[in-house]
């Protein structure tokens, strides 16, 4: 009898397997050898900074390659509107108080080995950042488990940036920096030729304050902002009492006024509303122009390289924010304009071009959906869901907030809201119901005054929200 001989179809079909036993093992493969035989997407990664939902009308290019050329989620929210405690969440797929960073200033307390560019990093992945990494980080320190990264500090114009452990002030728009940078990685990548996936999270500092658009968008032309019912709202009686005093006082955030205007902490209504709903719009919006040329460069060296064929994009903001409704201009409240942001996802051949999503998502499904599609292995379970899992819908999605501490429960159908005296004993001071389908813009607090008799399950709520604010993995909502 003559010696047998594998057909080359079973020997792939026996090394297949092995590969899949040995990972579920546990086994750390060679990450070139794995991609030779089953090439794992490219990951890009865009996170704005403060830009709320319905802004995208100044970003064709965006819209262009993110909008039309992929998924648009119409009900996207972050679980908490502050920058670093969402973009933890977005790293690490956690709640807040999961992964403990709760304010700005603590971002030293993320557990860098739960994040996605950890995991990714140990597969095989070139990791890189450019633009933003967490609110007072020490930008002289490298970011953890990135093997590329261009990190700036908050400024706009002639930024501190750390290339690579050479800090140096850069000049120019730092916007347009980071999209120099990551157009230079993706060349690179695309050269090399090593079969090496690549994770590239790009965090332009646009549109946050101060509201300084670049140079060549100074006076370009931009919608009007005229209002809407929530930023004409006169009474806001019915509003917690932060909102009452900030309203009464007609106070604004020292950080967002113009540095000709720093003396004026205090306006009356009318210049307040001037600022609130003409200048800070029109800059914000202006700021997102830069961001769109950035999208715009990214996706075109992508394509031009091929590597768009097998690159996963994602395009979120760390949180959204109020111009003037309900007397407020910031984030870090419940209300719409607060916690929605935009989000879309491009993956050809896995994810539908020009479709909206209208499920319930957030920032927390990002890293989960990393790790599907690149197929890493997780150490941890996850708060978040998988946006590539088409069975999974969610009913209703936590929010929650410290200092001014609040939680809330929102769905498509109803918003409620708790405020807190303080971080620890959870005593409940005031709280918020709004009939989103009836009252979109939150004008009508149904728990307020007379309202409260109109049989809401109040309890329930209560109870609901308690047990999400201490949920982890499978119990999170």
């Amino acid at each position: 009898m003559g010696r047998y001989r594998a057909s080359p179809g079973w020997r792939r079909a026996l090394i297949s397997g092995l590969l899949a036993l040995m990972v579920v093992l546990g086994l750390h493969l060679d990450a070139r050898r794995v991609h030779s035989m089953h090439p794992r997407p490219n990951v890009v990664l865009i996170v704005t900074d403060d830009q709320r939902v319905g802004t995208l009308g100044v970003m064709p290019r965006t819209r262009y390659w993110l909008v039309r050329g992929g998924t648009y989620f119409s009900h996207a929210y972050v679980t908490t509107p502050l920058c670093c405690p969402s973009r933890s969440s977005i790293f690490t797929g956690l709640y807040a108080h999961n992964h403990h960073v709760v304010q700005n200033v603590y971002g030293d307390r993320l557990p860098q080995q739960l994040t996605i560019q950890h995991y990714l990093q140990r597969a095989g992945y070139v990791t890189a950042i450019f633009g933003k990494y967490l609110n007072y980080w020490d930008v002289y320190r490298a970011p953890p488990y990135f093997d590329r990264w261009g990190i700036q500090e908050p400024v706009h114009v002639n930024a501190l940036f750390n290339e690579q452990g050479r800090v140096e002030r850069v000049p120019g728009y730092s916007t347009d920096h980071v999209a120099d940078d990551a157009v230079e990685f993706i060349r690179e990548r695309a050269a090399a030729g090593d079969g090496r996936p690549f994770f590239l999270y790009v965090a332009p500092h646009v549109p946050h304050a101060p509201f300084r658009p670049p140079e060549r968008y100074a006076d370009a032309p931009v919608p009007p902002f005229r209002g809407d019912p929530a930023t004409h709202e006169l009474d806001v009686s019915d509003k917690p009492p932060f909102v009452r005093r900030l309203e009464r006082t007609h106070r604004v955030e020292h950080y967002q006024l113009p540095p000709d205007d720093r003396g004026q902490l205090r306006w009356d209504r009318a210049q307040r509303q001037r600022y609130f709903t003409q200048i800070i719009p029109t800059q914000q919006e202006r700021m997102l122009m830069a961001a769109d040329d950035l999208v715009n460069r990214v996706m075109s060296t992508l394509h031009s390289t091929g590597l768009d064929r097998n690159t996963l994009v994602i395009y979120i903001s760390d949180n959204g924010f109020l111009w003037g409704e309900h007397g407020l201009v910031s984030k870090s409240w419940p209300y719409t304009q607060s916690v929605q942001v935009p989000m879309m996802m491009r993956w050809p051949g896995h994810v539908p071009a020009g479709a909206v999503d209208d499920r319930l998502v957030a920032n927390i499904d990002i890293a989960p959906t990393i790790a599907q599609a690149t197929g890493v292995q997780i150490d941890a379970p996850m708060d978040g869901h998988s946006l590539l899992d088409r069975r999974f819908r969610r009913s209703a999605l936590l929010l929650e907030h410290w200092s001014p501490t609040w939680a809330s429960l929102i769905t498509p159908g109803y918003q409620y809201v708790e405020y807190y005296h303080d971080w620890g004993l959870r005593h409940m001071t005031f709280r918020e119901y709004y009939d989103l389908r009836r009252d979109p813009w939150e004008l009508h607090n149904l728990l307020s005054g007379i309202a409260t008799s109109q049989g809401l399950p109040l309890e329930r709520l209560h109870q609901q929200l308690r047990e999400y604010e201490g949920c982890r993995a499978f119990t999170c909502p």
